[in-house]
Protein backbone atom coordinates (compact mmCIF):
# COMPACT_ATOMS: atom_id res chain seq x y z
CA UNK A 1 0.00 0.00 0.00
CA UNK A 2 1.54 3.55 -1.07
CA UNK A 3 1.65 5.75 2.22
CA UNK A 4 -0.41 8.70 2.61
CA UNK A 5 1.43 12.24 1.88
CA UNK A 6 1.21 13.22 4.98
CA UNK A 7 2.29 9.77 6.21
CA UNK A 8 5.25 10.19 3.84
CA UNK A 9 5.92 13.18 4.91
CA UNK A 10 5.87 12.07 9.26
CA UNK A 11 8.01 8.93 7.72
CA UNK A 12 10.30 11.67 6.37
CA UNK A 13 10.49 13.59 9.70
CA UNK A 14 11.17 10.17 11.18
CA UNK A 15 14.13 9.98 8.98
CA UNK A 16 15.40 13.00 10.13
CA UNK A 17 15.34 13.15 13.67
CA UNK A 18 17.34 9.48 13.51
CA UNK A 19 19.89 10.59 10.87
CA UNK A 20 23.00 10.22 13.04
CA UNK A 21 23.23 6.85 13.66
CA UNK A 22 25.46 4.78 11.21
CA UNK A 23 24.79 1.13 10.83
CA UNK A 24 26.26 -1.05 13.67
CA UNK A 25 29.10 -3.08 13.25
CA UNK A 26 27.76 -5.85 15.57
CA UNK A 27 24.27 -6.50 15.86
CA UNK A 28 22.65 -8.02 19.12
CA UNK A 29 20.96 -10.80 17.74
CA UNK A 30 19.47 -13.56 19.35
CA UNK A 31 21.97 -16.21 17.49
CA UNK A 32 23.70 -16.08 14.10
CA UNK A 33 20.40 -18.88 12.70
CA UNK A 34 18.47 -16.27 13.54
CA UNK A 35 20.41 -13.62 11.30
CA UNK A 36 23.25 -14.79 9.57
CA UNK A 37 26.68 -13.28 9.00
CA UNK A 38 25.84 -12.99 5.05
CA UNK A 39 22.72 -11.50 6.00
CA UNK A 40 24.38 -9.38 8.78
CA UNK A 41 27.02 -8.28 5.90
CA UNK A 42 24.26 -7.13 3.91
CA UNK A 43 22.89 -4.68 6.59
CA UNK A 44 26.17 -3.32 6.71
CA UNK A 45 26.88 -2.69 2.83
CA UNK A 46 23.32 -1.36 1.91
CA UNK A 47 22.13 2.09 2.57
CA UNK A 48 19.60 2.46 5.30
CA UNK A 49 16.48 3.29 2.35
CA UNK A 50 17.91 0.90 -0.12
CA UNK A 51 17.39 -2.24 2.96
CA UNK A 52 14.69 -4.72 1.62
CA UNK A 53 11.94 -5.70 3.60
CA UNK A 54 13.27 -9.34 3.66
CA UNK A 55 16.78 -7.43 5.71
CA UNK A 56 14.76 -5.95 8.03
CA UNK A 57 12.24 -8.15 8.93
CA UNK A 58 15.03 -10.85 9.34
CA UNK A 59 16.85 -8.06 11.71
CA UNK A 60 13.85 -7.09 13.67
CA UNK A 61 12.74 -10.94 14.32
CA UNK A 62 15.83 -11.44 15.75
CA UNK A 63 16.55 -9.78 19.15
CA UNK A 64 19.56 -10.88 21.11
CA UNK A 65 19.03 -10.29 24.95
CA UNK A 66 17.54 -6.82 26.77
CA UNK A 67 17.79 -4.04 26.51
CA UNK A 68 18.04 -3.86 23.05
CA UNK A 69 21.37 -1.65 21.44
CA UNK A 70 19.88 1.82 21.57
CA UNK A 71 22.02 3.00 18.47
CA UNK A 72 21.15 -0.12 16.85
CA UNK A 73 17.63 0.33 17.09
CA UNK A 74 17.30 4.05 16.53
CA UNK A 75 19.26 2.99 13.23
CA UNK A 76 16.93 0.89 11.83
CA UNK A 77 13.63 2.45 13.38
CA UNK A 78 13.34 5.09 10.22
CA UNK A 79 13.20 1.98 8.27
CA UNK A 80 10.84 -0.26 10.17
CA UNK A 81 8.38 2.19 10.43
CA UNK A 82 8.54 2.63 6.98
CA UNK A 83 7.52 -0.84 5.96
CA UNK A 84 4.84 -0.75 8.62
CA UNK A 85 3.72 2.39 6.89
CA UNK A 86 3.57 0.75 3.68
CA UNK A 87 1.28 -2.56 4.91
CA UNK A 88 4.44 -4.86 4.82
CA UNK A 89 3.40 -6.31 7.95
CA UNK A 90 -0.35 -7.56 8.49
CA UNK A 91 -2.20 -6.13 11.28
CA UNK A 92 -1.19 -8.63 13.93
CA UNK A 93 2.51 -8.36 12.98
CA UNK A 94 2.47 -4.48 13.10
CA UNK A 95 2.25 -5.19 17.20
CA UNK A 96 5.21 -7.45 17.16
CA UNK A 97 7.61 -5.65 14.97
CA UNK A 98 7.50 -2.82 16.93
CA UNK A 99 8.22 -4.72 20.02
CA UNK A 100 12.21 -4.46 19.44
CA UNK A 101 11.23 -0.84 19.14
CA UNK A 102 10.14 -0.99 22.88
CA UNK A 103 12.95 -3.49 24.37
CA UNK A 104 15.32 -1.15 23.97
CA UNK A 105 16.84 1.54 26.54
CA UNK A 106 15.60 4.90 25.94
CA UNK A 107 16.98 6.77 28.86
CA UNK A 108 19.94 7.95 26.93
CA UNK A 109 17.95 9.25 23.95
CA UNK A 110 17.36 12.40 22.86
CA UNK A 111 14.65 14.68 23.55
CA UNK A 112 13.08 14.75 20.23
CA UNK A 113 13.59 10.90 19.19
CA UNK A 114 11.64 10.01 22.76
CA UNK A 115 9.33 12.71 21.91
CA UNK A 116 8.43 11.18 19.06
CA UNK A 117 7.66 7.48 20.23
CA UNK A 118 6.37 9.19 23.51
CA UNK A 119 2.87 8.11 24.45
CA UNK A 120 1.00 11.42 24.14
CA UNK A 121 3.24 12.04 20.67
CA UNK A 122 1.03 13.25 18.05
CA UNK A 123 3.25 12.32 15.69
CA UNK A 124 2.90 8.19 16.78
CA UNK A 125 -0.86 8.43 17.09
CA UNK A 126 -1.25 9.97 13.65
CA UNK A 127 1.34 6.82 12.48
CA UNK A 128 -1.09 4.31 14.04
CA UNK A 129 -4.12 5.90 13.09
CA UNK A 130 -3.25 5.44 9.30
CA UNK A 131 -2.03 2.09 9.27
CA UNK A 132 -4.77 0.15 11.65
CA UNK A 133 -8.04 -0.86 10.44
CA UNK A 134 -10.87 1.51 11.28
CA UNK A 135 -12.82 -0.57 13.46
CA UNK A 136 -9.47 -1.63 15.29
CA UNK A 137 -8.97 2.86 15.81
CA UNK A 138 -12.55 2.65 16.87
CA UNK A 139 -12.32 0.06 19.08
CA UNK A 140 -9.05 1.99 20.33
CA UNK A 141 -10.85 5.21 20.70
CA UNK A 142 -13.77 3.21 23.27
CA UNK A 143 -11.21 3.42 25.78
Amino acid sequence: MQPSPAMQALIEQIYHTFRRYRVPQKFVVCCEYCLSQQEQKALRSTSLRAIPYSLINAWNSSPGPDPQNSDEVRYFLPRLLEFVAQGHFDNIHVVFSLRRINLANKENWRADERAILGNDSNLLIVFYVQIMPDDFVMQLHRF
